[in-house]
């Protein structure tokens, strides 16, 4: 069958959207689009992309793909990339809305026998999209936690469950967490990883502390979460050489081991669905070797923790935030301009509009 196939890929549009005209695609895809390119959706009309690594920019580009519905179907023929969708729904909204040009595009699993009755039949793809979308309709959205039902020992407050599930739905996994100290921050993280894992979205984590932490977090993570990870100073680490960054699927490391030159190439050469980084405000300056390695990390998530994110002047809320969401602020010169009052460094400049971005 799958001779008879372009490339397929699909893209759930709630989960990539990061604003108006910028999306996050998958690495997979990534991979192999190119940095300008013309979309054609599948109502015939035809966008304008570029693409900076992992991101997709296009005037309008989340309108126009919500359009098409919230699972996409991208198809790369001949130099083509061709993008379908499909609106996930209740089975009795799928009855009342038949899709005549691809009957089996449902969850429902009437239509699809009422399809076979008749001997009529989709295209080979549709099947594909149909069968993803079945899958995802099993496992709950993330209205429903499925974190909690598995942690121990741990005591949940309404501030924690608020901030797990905006991470979740509003924030695509990729968050500044800035509790102050004893407020929980290490079982927010922990929460929002075991979210990802338990629906199979996320497979590789690294979490990336100060030598101090390494112990603690391995501790956190086996007596709260039940998973066991591998230390950047274990036997078993040592022992697999440049390979163990890629080699251990849960990985705690020593930031101060990472950032190091004969060892930063083989970290940013691996790719890590899941990246949790502790006292985050060391990454505050980007001429640091800590920022670099981190902004240099092939990761499709990150949750950066830091009980204080700014201390001397907002550039360090602009390359914070960078290495959640580039291009998010704009260039730091617009950022300066726009959002830093010039008499006072600290102090923030059209705070609505800053909140808004």
């Amino acid at each position: 069958m799958k001779s008879l196939l372009p490339d397929t890929y699909s893209l759930s549009l709630n989960q990539a959207v990061i604003d108006a005209d910028h999306i996050l695609l998958t690495a997979e895809l990534a991979g192999l689009l190119p940095h300008q390119s013309e979309l054609i959706l599948g109502d015939g009309s035809h966008i304008k992309v570029t693409r900076q690594e992992e991101i997709l920019s296009g005037k309008s580009l989340e309108k126009k793909l919500s359009r098409l519905g919230n699972l996409l179907q991208w198809s790369l023929d001949n130099g083509q990339i061709m993008v379908r969708g499909l609106t996930l729904g209740q089975p009795e909204e799928v009855r009342e809305q038949p899709s005549a040009g691809n009957p089996v595009l449902s969850a429902d699993p009437f239509p699809i026998l009422e399809c076979a009755w008749k001997g009529d039949f989709s295209a080979p793809e549709s099947f594909f999209l149909a069968r993803e979308v079945s899958d995802l309709t099993i496992k709950p959205g993330f209205e429903q936690l499925l974190s909690f039902q598995i942690s121990q020992g741990v005591t949940v407050y309404p501030h924690q469950v608020n901030t797990v599930k905006t991470v979740l739905r509003q924030m695509r996994g990729r968050a500044l967490l800035c509790d102050e100290v004893g407020m929980g921050k290490t079982v927010e993280a922990g929460l929002i990883a075991m979210e990802y894992l338990l629906r199979g979205l996320v497979k590789r984590v690294l979490i990336l502390t100060p030598p101090s932490l390494v112990h603690q977090w391995q501790e956190e993570m086996s007596q709260k979460f039940n998973q066991d990870f591998v230390t950047s100073d274990s036997e078993e680490f040592t022992a697999a050489g440049g390979a163990a960054w890629s080699r251990f699927p849960h990985l705690i490391a020593s930031i101060d081991l990472a950032k190091r030159s004969e060892r930063m190439q083989q970290v940013i050469s691996t790719r890590f669905d899941l990246v949790i980084v502790d006292e985050a405000h060391r990454l505050r300056r980007r001429n640091t070797a800590a920022w670099k390695l981190v902004n240099g990390l092939d990761k499709k998530y990150i949750l950066l923790l830091t009980a204080t994110p700014v201390q001397n002047d907002l550039d360090e809320l602009f390359n914070l935030i960078t290495l959640l969401r580039p291009g998010q602020l704009n260039t730091a010169t617009e950022f300066r301009k726009r959002f830093v009052a010039q008499e006072d460094h600290l102090k923030p400049r059209h705070e609505d509009q800053l909140r808004v971005r």
